[in-house]
């Protein structure tokens, strides 16, 4: 009787370790280092409870992990990861290669003309830009207005590498309007 409800307590174990897991990763996450106790106490205890689960359970384990639904799941979960990674890889190539927008706009608002990029690409000498605007968000209009000037000239920077760009507050720094 005694070993049979010892028995019904071994998962218990493997609950204990994972939630103790967790709070240790939690605490990481909420003191910012992990050389406290706090850490170090949940996750040794997570190790430990897990630890002593899999030693109890290694037939069970073994068992799984030679079934045939384990190696399925593993195939799936290789293959899933690998697309993944396939993805991620094709999307950072094209970004980097094709670093375009395209100007779906009827009127092609927001595409330079050939003439300003003809302009652009012939800069000899670093150009300066100072763009004063307000960083107030309160007033909308001028929220739109600092978007848009901003979205403009970063359109300037991707034709060419002699623009600096800076953007002032007159209000924080008066000093740079004169």
């Amino acid at each position: 009787m005694r070993n049979s409800n010892f028995r019904r307590l071994w998962p218990l174990f493997g609950f204990l370790g994972i939630l103790s897991i967790f709070a240790g990763l939690i605490a990481y996450i909420l003191v910012g280092r992990a050389n406290t106790p706090l850490v170090h106490f949940p996750l040794i205890v997570g190790v430990v409870s897990l630890g002593l689960f899999c030693y109890i359970r290694m037939p069970q384990i073994l068992a799984f992990v030679r079934s045939r639904q384990a190696i399925y799941g593993t195939n799936v979960l290789i293959a899933a990861g690998l697309s993944i990674g396939i993805a991620v890889v094709i999307n950072i190539i094209v970004a980097n290669a094709f670093n375009r927008q395209l100007d779906w706009t009827a009127t092609k608002e927001f595409t330079l003309s050939q003439q300003t990029q003809k302009i652009l690409h012939n800069l000899n000498e670093p150009i300066r830009v100072l763009a004063f605007f307000s960083k107030d968000d309160t007033n909308q209009s001028q929220r739109d207005q600092r978007t848009r000037a901003r979205d403009m000239l970063e359109r300037y920077r991707r034709e060419t590498s002699q623009l600096d760009i800076q953007f002032v507050d007159p209000i924080e720094d008066p000093r740079k309007m004169r």
